[in-house]
């Protein structure tokens, strides 16, 4: 993973970036594929300017229990990468199956919006206990407040909405698809890993935490 992360990523990023500026004559969405290339592309540096590490590493302290192969990552990955590329590619050059419009792209955009915001959120409240590898250390806390107050897993609800902004945004089938086949299977096993883990660690406290609160989006009684 750590090989994908410093090497593809940033060559993915900026493909990314170029499919946002072929697309946006024809699609705002386009905005969304520039910045997020070239946020990918800039944020690493900066933020190992900052904190002298690398991205994909959070916080410190002795790990007690962890994801070994990282195997929920790849399994969420090719929705992740089908969402992303798929859908412009597909609004490019495939024959229209769902009618491209102003309205569709309004409702990408803030689907995405509302996405990203909930998912800065979640990573400012959880601060160092968030990491991109499914882990527990020593002196991991329970963040309950902010999203969390609501929503056991907030990033990965923003995860879900800001991929369907996308697909939506394009019309994509493709991108719909990845998001319901791939994406949210994938995500689902992660959780539900990490729901494991959490348990293990806190016990009877996670066990009250988990009856009070919505996996991926609030309870509604």
């Amino acid at each position: 993973m750590v090989l994908f992360l410093a090497i593809a990523v940033p060559f993915l990023s900026l493909v990314l970036a170029c499919l946002g500026v072929a697309t946006l004559a024809n699609n705002r969405t386009g905005w969304i594929l520039f910045v997020t290339g070239i946020a990918f592309l800039v944020g690493p540096i900066l933020y190992y300017a900052r904190t002298k590490q690398p991205y994909w590493l959070s916080g410190s302290g002795e790990v007690s229990q962890e994801e070994k192969g990282d195997f929920s990552f790849w399994l969420i990955l090719p929705g992740f990468l089908l969402v992303f590329f798929g859908s412009p590619l597909e609004f490019s050059y495939l024959p229209v199956s769902v009618p491209h419009g102003v309205a569709l792209e309004g409702l990408g955009l803030l689907l995405f919006g509302l996405g990203l915001g909930l998912f800065i959120w979640a990573r400012r409240v959880a601060r160092d206990q968030y990491s991109g590898h499914v882990q527990i250390k020593v002196n991991h806390i329970l963040v309950k407040t902010g999203p969390y107050h609501y929503v056991r897993h907030p990033a990965y609800s923003g995860y879900l909405l800001m991929t369907l902004g996308i697909a939506i945004g394009y019309s994509s089938v493709v991108g719909v698809t990845s998001v319901l086949l791939l994406l949210l299977p994938g995500l689902l096993y992660r959780l539900r890993l990490e729901e494991k883990f959490l348990a293990d660690r806190f016990s009877m406290e996670y066990r009250q935490y988990a009856q009070k609160t919505g996996c991926l989006f609030p309870k509604v009684l």
